[in-house]
């Protein structure tokens, strides 16, 4: 399998990467009493592990797709059937016997809650343990948030005074920032999505206003941005809300202040050590804070959402803002994209009926929500261009077809 592996490597189809990740499990397992199919196809799977996951895949699912398209072969052109030399080399095992055929193998586990390997199996699909767990933990955290913050600290009447409060505008049409301001008040983990425009830093200063009030200004919160330039914006932006809402109702002292105008990257705020994987803070060592609010979280990759997620006390209310349409991340893992797909869905029944009591406004419930969709919220309305304008329309066209792939 080496040697086919090899010739992809020479036609620049596989890195170096992928190319010696597979030639170390090929050296792992060379005295190992595993069948020659089955050793090669540790060694094929290893390969496209890499590969998948430079690709910003996080696992490989186990399908006919996958099985008939390896490398992206069914679409080149090469002078050798290196598909057809894959399957004579794995003995023509087909997809769907592949993990069954690797059950017992040093490099894989079938039971990554309980087994660490370099590759894990789990719902047919394959992943480097490290993505596996690192998904595990996002999850983990995202299930046992919403399970331990079912009670609110405040009454439907109190919430829907400070709402009031900070959006005194009445509209006909259901305002998203105020839905959005109340759902995070609820759920100590929360995404605000929306395309440019849609005043998603408004949003969030009025959030934090109100939180602020809400717990007499004691509040400790940081804001953060995947990059410098992205924290740059995000503190313009909060000190221009801030301003204007200053303006607006003669914000007292103590509450101006006790609102961050300063943000920091998210390296920083980790304390990330530029040579290894150990961040400063970590679930040995959390950050001390009450609130984070993390803006541009599309630019976010798994790996560093995971650090993040590990470094937060179980108390600390996460704030995720993002447009899942644009700027994706570098690094494997569309984690923002990935949440952010369920805002589709109704709400909960639960939820609908607080959303009417602390807005006003009546949005679509349903006992089949997926219970994350209560932590959601996306606004739609631009403040920046009119969605009838030529770029209206043509972001709107683009967000569809993306919407449907």
């Amino acid at each position: 399998m080496l040697s086919v592996l090899q010739k992809l490597k020479e036609q620049g189809i596989l890195s170096q990467g992928d190319y010696y990740f597979a030639k170390l499990i090929a050296d792992k397992q060379c005295h190992a009493d595993y069948a020659e199919p089955v050793k090669n196809l540790a060694i094929l799977l290893a390969a496209l592990c890499s590969w998948r996951y430079t690709q910003g895949n996080t696992c490989s699912q186990l399908d006919r797709y996958l099985e008939h398209n390896l490398f992206g072969l069914a679409y080149r052109t090469t002078e050798e059937d290196y598909l057809a030399e894959i399957r004579e080399k794995i003995g023509y095992l087909a997809v769907e016997d592949w993990q069954n055929a690797l059950r017992g193998h040093m490099a894989f586990t079938q039971d990554p809650v309980n087994q660490i390997a370099p590759m894990a199996f789990q719902f047919g699909a394959l992943y480097f343990y490290r993505a596996w767990q690192d998904e595990y933990r996002i999850a983990q955290y995202i299930k046992n948030t919403l399970k331990k913050h079912r009670t609110l600290a405040f009454s439907y009447d109190e919430i829907h005074q400070k709402l009031e409060k900070y959006f005194p505008e009445k509209q006909e049409k259901t305002d998203w920032q105020k839905v959005a301001v109340a759902t995070a008040i609820k759920s100590p983990f929360s995404i605000i999505t929306g395309g440019p425009g849609t005043g998603k830093t408004t949003t969030v200063t009025r959030l934090l206003l109100v939180l602020q009030e809400l717990f007499d200004c004691k509040l400790h919160i940081k804001l953060v941005a995947p990059t410098g330039k992205a924290a740059s914006r995000l503190e313009e932006s909060i000190k221009n809300a801030l301003g204007f809402m200053q303006e607006k109702m003669n914000l007292s002292h103590s509450l101006f202040n006790a609102i961050p105008q300063k943000a920091s990257t998210l390296h920083s705020l980790l304390g990330v050590n530029a040579f290894n994987d150990y961040t400063r803070y970590n679930s040995h060592n959390p950050l001390q804070l009450d609130v984070l609010v993390v803006d541009e979280t599309s630019m976010i990759d798994l790996p560093m959402m995971a650090k993040l997620i590990n470094a937060l006390k179980p108390e600390t209310r996460l704030i995720l803002l993002g447009d899942q349409a644009q700027l994706a991340s570098v690094e494997a893992g569309a984690v923002l994209g990935e949440l952010a797909q369920f805002v589709t869905q109704p709400y909960s029944h639960e939820q609908a009926a607080y959303l009417l009591a602390t807005t006003g406004y009546k949005v679509e419930g349903s006992d089949c929500s997926n219970p994350i969709r209560d932590c959601l919220c996306h606004l739609t309305e631009s403040r920046r261009f009119d969605k009838d304008s030529g770029i209206g329309k043509l972001a709107e066209f683009i967000q569809k077809r993306q919407s449907r792939r």
